[in-house]
């Protein structure tokens, strides 16, 4: 079963965004919004989690503008709104970490 994970909260607030990661599966995709897309910065223990991991990532255009993230992962699909209401369509369930 595949899940699509939001996450929307700052990797770096806590441990949560690595402890959260640690239940997607291969099969799952991530999608970042609001300040959860500074997991993408250069250089940073979150950008390495998701390096490491086999996952799709995606993130919401409009907050990597807004916030000015430069993006250090080559992989990540950059969508907008209307594709992210799509998204939530494609997988089995939609779980958001808070």
């Amino acid at each position: 079963m595949s899940t699509l994970h939001l996450f929307n909260e700052s990797p770096f607030t806590g441990n949560q965004f690595e402890q959260a990661l640690a239940f997607v599966s291969p099969a799952d995709a991530v999608l970042l919004t609001g300040d959860a897309v500074y997991a993408l910065l250069a250089n940073t223990a979150p950008l390495k989690l998701l390096r490491e991991s086999t996952i799709i990532i995606y993130a919401l255009d409009e907050d990597i503008v807004t916030r000015a993230v430069q993006i250090g992962l080559d992989n990540v699909k950059i969508i907008n709104y209307q594709q992210f209401v799509e998204l939530c369509t494609q997988y089995l369930k939609v779980v958001s970490w808070l």
